[in-house]
């Protein structure tokens, strides 16, 4: 098995102060490059088949043959690409477990490795707006007041055009 860094992430639509579903992609076990080493509090590493994980918003689950995205940073500028992990399979619980009874079900995207080339982009600042939190005035004005609202890395709008 191969060792891999990258980051990878999933578009999020969705912003949302209140998760719905807890998602986690994963790597089929047995796939090629299948476990990767992150580091841990300790300085040393760890194994883990976990991609990604988060909270989604958008309407239905992740489908088979949906790419991931990976990040990047080349010569101080955050680039993304598509990474070599596709979405095979898609099983869905319900959140009776512990812990996690906020979210209305917990989703495993279950990942084949897939290489691909990245085709790496720069990526331009997050777009945010009321929609980002569900159509929540409240949560969205108090967010624009956060230390994160004024970084580079957002565009404030008050909405979004269809």
């Amino acid at each position: 098995m191969t060792q891999t860094s990258e980051i990878y992430a999933v578009e999020s639509t969705n912003g949302n102060r209140k998760p719905g579903r807890y998602i986690i992609w994963t790597a089929i076990e047995g796939e090629e490059n299948d476990l990767r080493h992150v580091p841990s509090h300790d300085g040393t590493t760890t194994g883990t088949r976990i991609l990604n994980e988060g909270w989604y918003y958008a309407a239905g689950d992740p489908e088979p043959g949906e790419r991931l995205i990976q990040y990047r940073t080349q010569d101080g500028q955050e680039e993304s690409g598509w990474s070599p992990w596709v979405v095979d399979r898609v099983e869905s619980y319900p959140a009776n477990i512990p812990g996690l009874q906020q979210y209305s079900e917990i989703v495993l995207c279950l990942c084949k490795n897939s290489p691909v080339e990245p085709d790496w982009k720069p990526v331009g600042p997050g777009i945010v707006s009321v929609d980002s939190f569900g159509g929540d005035v409240e949560a969205f004005e108090e967010w624009k007041r956060s230390e994160a609202a004024r970084s580079e890395r957002y565009r404030i709008v008050e909405a979004i055009e269809k």
